[in-house]
This record gives C-alpha cells, sequence and structure tokens, in this order.
C-alpha cells in the first residue's frame, strides 16, 4: 500500500544518505558500477524469460496495439516538445558540468557522454520492450507503473525474482546516489558556506546530503509517479535556468547580472503559477487555458533575454 511504499522510499534514501555521507564520491564510482550491472542484467533476464513466453521482441512489436507502436504515444504536441525541453535538463543539470570537469581532459569527458549515450539508449529498449511483454502477458492494467515488479513476479523463477528485484532497486539508487552526492555538495558549499563560514565543510555538505534527502522523499509524497516528477520539476525550473546558463559557455546567451536574476526568479516563478493555476482549475492534467507551465516561463525568459540584448546594443550605439 501507499503507506508501506512510503516506508520503503524513507529507508532507501536513508541507507544512501548513509554510506553517500560516509564514503564520498568513491562510494558513488563503486556502487555504479556494480548498479549498472544490474540494471542491464535484471531487464536482459526478464525480457529472455518473457521471450519464450510470447516470442521474440519482433512478434511482441507486431502483436501490440496499433497505439502502442504510435510515434506520439498518444500525446498532444505540444506535451511532446516539453519533453524535448525537459531534455535540455542535461545543461543545466550541475552534476553534468562537475562530472565533466572531474574527467581526466576533454577527450575522456567527451567520450563518456557518447558511451552513456548509448547504454542509456539500449537501456530504454530495454525498458520499453519489457513493457510491451507486461501488456501481452499480464492484459492492461490500472497502474502500469508497476508493470516491471507485476510482470517479474509472474513469469520469473525463485532466485532469478529476488535478483530483479534487486535490480529496480539498483536503478533508483544509481540515480539518487548521484544526485544525493551533488546535491549536497551544492546546499553544503554553495548555501550553507554563506551562512555558516566557520564550520566544517564535511560537515555542511553531510548535512546537504540529509536535506536534500527529506526534500526528495517530500517530493515522493507529492508526486508518487516519477515522470510526473520530472515534468513538474523540469517545467518549473529549465525556463528560468536554461539561457544564464548557457551564456556561461556560449557568449551569444549572456545576460547582465540583473537580467539573469530576472530570469532565474520571474521566469521559473511564472511557471510555478501557471502549473498552480492548471492544479486547482485543470480537468485531468496541469495546462491552464490548454498551455503547458513549460511555454509561459520560457516566453518569459526569453523577453528578458531579448530585452537585455536590445539594451546593451543600444548602450554601445550611444556615443
Amino acid at each position: 500500500g501507499e503507506g508501506n511504499f512510503l516506508v520503503y522510499a524513507v529507508v532507501v534514501a536513508l541507507f544512501s544518505v548513509a554510506y553517500v555521507s560516509f564514503s564520498g564520491f568513491s562510494a558513488v564510482v563503486r556502487t555504479d558500477e556494480l548498479q549498472v550491472t544490474l540494471m542491464f542484467g535484471g531487464f536482459l533476464l526478464l525480457i529472455w524469460y518473457a521471450w519464450g513466453i510470447s516470442g521474440s521482441p519482433v512478434e511482441v512489436w507486431n502483436s501490440v496495439p496499433e497505439t502502442f507502436r504510435d510515434v506520439s504515444g498518444g500525446q498532444t504536441t505540444q506535451y511532446i516538445l516539453v519533453w524535448f525541453f525537459i531534455a535540455l535538463w542535461t545543461f543545466v543539470d550541475p552534476s553534468f558540468h562537475q562530472r565533466s570537469a572531474a574527467a581526466r581532459n576533454g577527450k575522456t569527458a567527451r567520450n563518456g557522454i557518447l558511451i552513456s549515450i548509448l547504454f542509456w539508449i539500449a537501456f530504454d529498449f530495454l525498458t520499453l520492450f519489457s513493457g510491451m511483454y507486461g501488456f501481452l502477458i499480464l492484459g492492461a492494467m490500472d497502474n502500469p507503473v508497476m508493470v516491471y515488479p507485476y510482470l517479474a513476479n509472474e513469469i520469473l523463477p525463485v532466485g532469478i525474482k529476488g535478483l530483479f528485484f534487486i535490480t529496480l532497486i539498483a536503478t533508483i539508487m544509481s540515480t539518487m546516489d548521484s544526485y544525493l552526492f551533488i546535491s549536497g555538495q551544492t546546499l553544503g558549499r554553495d548555501l550553507l558556506k554563506g551562512w555558516l563560514p566557520k564550520a566544517d565543510p564535511v560537515f555542511l555538505t553531510r548535512l546537504g546530503i540529509l536535506i536534500a534527502a527529506l526534500l526528495g522523499i517530500l517530493l515522493v509524497i507529492v508526486y508518487p509517479s516519477v515522470i510526473d516528477l520530472w515534468y513538474v520539476i523540469g517545467s518549473v525550473m529549465i525556463p528560468g535556468l536554461l539561457i544564464p546558463v548557457l551564456g556561461v559557455y556560449l557568449p551569444a546567451f549572456r545576460v547582465q547580472k540583473l537580467s539573469a536574476v530576472l530570469i532565474l526568479t520571474v521566469a521559473s516563478g511564472v511557471s510555478l503559477a501557471w502549473l498552480a493555476a492548471g492544479t486547482l482549475h485543470g480537468d485531468a492534467d496541469v495546462t491552464f487555458l490548454g498551455v503547458e507551465p513549460f511555454y509561459p516561463g520560457l516566453l518569459v525568459s526569453f523577453v528578458i533575454f531579448v530585452t537585455d540584448r536590445l539594451r546593451n546594443t543600444s548602450c554601445r550605439a550611444q556615443p
């Protein structure tokens, strides 16, 4: 039930807090090596056993309803474009920049990014076809996000079944560990250090990790679906972060300090307000006046950016 789900979420989060806090980056690296092996191995085993029941992935592809093979997935163009922009999260994510900066050199960082993309494409296909096998074997479900544990419980033998459930935990923790560590550094060294300059940086990082975990648990309570969680956070935060972060690397996107602050606060604030209005007044989604919350914030961000550029151009033109 939901109560048990919350208990499990708290236990897993606090377990990650414990070993990330006291072992640091080395713990994140070592556990990620094991977790990625479990992720791929577990889903390959699930597809292997499902293959013996429902046939090859090609047969499964031809057996599922036409709507399953629709590129849009039954979603509107506006909704799909929001997810395209949410994919730009990578460029505003501190972990992307910190991991790249920690690489031996630029070539190593580039190759690591390309290899990671290939691995995620492969993993997406594994989860996609596992879901299709689940539909054919289990039928339509009221809660489709539970298709993986239900399918594993239905077709996997004892032992392999337990390994797959560990796989699901590894999939969650591989992301959680990295984000907890980055969030702890950001909160502790960048934010709390300014308020507590004499405090031990290691203590502040550990405190930041704990705060990040508690905030994560709160978000899980409000948005149990990871899809909804990514959508909400991305729709609110990315409009305010995209242009300022791009400006760090691309001169064409650089703005004055005041404009950057306005983009960070006003653009994200508009998206948050639009999200709240859609949540309160929407029928079955978070759109307000038929518009996803991402777009008003992005529009405000773009208007502030253009205004800043025009002002700078005008100042340079004056004698």
